[in-house]
């Protein structure tokens, strides 16, 4: 009965470390998105490069 104890007690700590893992991951996941997202649709730095010389000529 002790041990039982023992590993309800040892579980239970691991439940509370991971449970701020686990409510982060989808958050993370959406950050990641919204990065890839922004990465996508921005001008390159050879476009910029280029989109300046020709503003600047």
């Amino acid at each position: 009965m002790l041990s039982a104890a023992a590993a309800a007690g040892v579980a239970w700590q691991e439940v509370r470390r991971y449970a701020p893992l686990t409510h982060a991951h989808p958050l993370i996941e959406q950050d990641l998105e919204t990065a890839r997202v922004a990465m996508s649709s921005t001008v390159t730095e050879a476009e910029w490069g280029y989109s300046s010389w020709k503003r600047n000529a």
